[in-house]
């Protein structure tokens, strides 16, 4: 009669263990090398949108408050500069004026009232464009990347 003699195990691992963990560790590192990649384009298109979630609001409320405030508008073109006048009527009857104004040299669209110091409405941009329909007045704003947002009011009566 013999006897059947199980072998003593050895340390290690068998070839199908092996491949096994591999083809795992293979499939991590190719989902987070996937989830890496979605996240740089994400960041890319977040930041093509930047100008219309951040800038645009901001500038939105400035120019808002402004426009209700306005008796009088008229846009001006000059050297390289698009402007926007705006007149506010006081009680006593004068009038006093500011400027909103987009240089294409520092990108950015300022705002001065009387002559006074220039306040940044928003920066960064790629073209302002003021226009006048009628008696309304159309006011876009193109960002870095093409997004745009246009304004159109009508003077106080």
């Amino acid at each position: 009669m013999k006897l059947f003699i199980i072998p003593k195990r050895r340390k290690g691992y068998t070839l199908i263990e092996l491949s096994v963990v591999l083809v795992l560790v293979v499939l991590i590192a190719s989902t987070l090398v996937s989830m890496l990649s979605q996240q740089v384009q994400f960041y890319t298109w977040w930041n093509t949108q930047r100008f219309i979630a951040e800038e645009a609001p901001l500038a939105n409320n400035i120019v808002v408050r402004l426009f209700a405030k306005a008796d009088t508008f008229r846009t001006v073109t000059n050297a390289g500069a698009t402007s926007m006048q705006l007149g506010f009527v006081q009680n006593n009857g004068t009038t006093l004026y500011g400027v909103i104004s987009y240089n294409a040299g520092t990108s950015s669209l300022q705002y001065s009232y009387d002559g006074g110091a220039a306040w940044n409405i928003a920066s960064g941009l790629s073209a302002a464009n003021f226009n006048t329909v009628g008696n309304t007045l159309q006011f876009t704003l193109t960002g870095p990347y093409g997004g745009q947002v246009t304004y159109a009011a009508t003077p106080a009566l």
